[in-house]
């Protein structure tokens, strides 16, 4: 139930229903607003707090707060939900910033991979291409595509990058529509990939800038496949 509440109000701080500066009723008037005890009103916006939505403030209860000011990135999934938002729009933002966290990486992978390091990120292609061959599933793919950026991330050497990208493939993950668009097209995957490998192995300069060029060709065809699909459910209903 708390977590429901929390949602809630989350919600209605991120649509704006409930703006920055104003102030939440008492906790007994919330509570009895969304149908529950105080105990729950007050574990969810203790949550809300710790995420940064809202302050409390001795005497007078909790004032909401600016998210974009003071949020943190496990707030990216509850952005991309609110219906408010152009949710295509939001995809391609996400995809953006994963572009440029993928461009830093690759950047300290031509900087500090080994050749081992290299061998491991060309087994995890392997055999990425290899359940491409086989018809795998989306499910398949993903798992097999997650393999492969953590054998760059092994290679880069940057915990700080990893923690920065991990809140990024977490929403991304949680995208429905994200991984068939991503994957309609296996053999572009595992083609992109091979480019990768030789890139790496001829130590291609300012190689993060060509595969985040490469990854905005991908990203622009993905995006077109979830507007089309977009396109598709609203003609349907």
């Amino acid at each position: 139930m708390a977590d429901a509440c929390c949602q809630q109000l989350r919600q209605a701080i991120i649509r704006g229903e409930i703006t920055a500066g104003d102030r939440l009723p008492p906790e007994r008037q919330l509570a009895a607003q969304l149908g529950v005890n105080r105990v729950t009103i007050r574990t969810a916006l203790a949550t809300l707090t710790a995420q940064g939505l809202v302050q409390p403030r001795q005497g007078s209860g909790y004032t909401v707060r600016n998210f974009l000011a003071h949020g943190g990135p496990e707030l990216l999934t509850a952005l991309l939900q609110d219906s408010a938002q152009d949710r295509t729009l939001a995809i391609a933002d996400l995809l953006r910033l994963r572009r440029h966290l993928a461009e830093s990486i690759l950047d300290l992978v031509a900087a500090r991979a080994t050749e081992n390091s290299i061998d491991a990120v060309e087994r995890a292609v392997a055999e990425f291409a290899d359940a491409a061959e086989q018809s795998a599933s989306v499910t398949e793919l993903l798992i097999h595509d997650l393999a492969v950026l953590d054998a760059l991330l092994q290679a880069a050497h940057s915990p700080a990058l990893q923690l920065c990208i991990n809140p990024v493939l977490q929403v991304l993950r949680e995208i429905p529509e994200l991984a068939p668009a991503m994957y309609a097209d296996p053999a572009s995957n595992v083609a992109g990939y091979a480019f990768l490998i030789h890139s790496l192995r001829n130590r291609t300069p300012q190689l993060g800038k060509v595969l985040r060029d490469v990854l905005e060709e991908r990203d622009a065809t993905t995006l077109d496949r979830i507007r089309s699909q977009h396109d598709e459910t609203r003609s349907t209903t």
